[in-house]
């Protein structure tokens, strides 16, 4: 909790406030935002047009196409898409967003995991044995 402590028309605080924001440029013009559903707002208007067409992909390859040897080049731009995801935005959503974007990145991994797997176990051997 602080405490707001007024001396000779000032206010003065026993403690140090620190404000975290997310600063957007609009108009080449540098603006800070402190309310946390427009940060999660701008965000998701930057993240998610990349993240959907990755989804989009995914779905039509899941749906139609289910070759095995594209499930890899999936999951790595879908990796790509995690990483962008960690290295500028996490600090800044809110626990509700973070919980929301971690829950889809799972469920598309797990099935893409699934469809390469499947591609591994049906793998027919070869077995060498002896000729003639």
């Amino acid at each position: 909790m602080y405490t707001l402590v007024k001396k000779n028309v000032k206010h003065s605080s026993n403690t140090m406030l620190e404000l975290i924001g997310y600063e957007v440029k609009i108009n080449r013009k540098t603006i800070v935002l402190y309310d946390q559903l427009l940060i999660d707002l701008v965000i998701k208007e930057k993240l998610y047009p990349e993240f959907n067409k990755i989804i989009k992909t995914i779905i039509v390859f899941m749906e139609e196409d289910s070759d095995p040897d594209t499930a890899p080049f999936l999951l790595d731009e879908l990796s790509r898409v995690y990483s962008t995801y960690l290295n500028n935005y996490e600090n800044y959503l809110s626990s509700e967003a973070k919980d929301e974007f971690m829950k889809n990145i799972h469920v598309l991994s797990n099935e893409l995991k699934s469809i390469s797997r499947k591609k591994r176990i049906a793998k027919p051997t070869v077995s060498k044995g002896r000729t003639r």
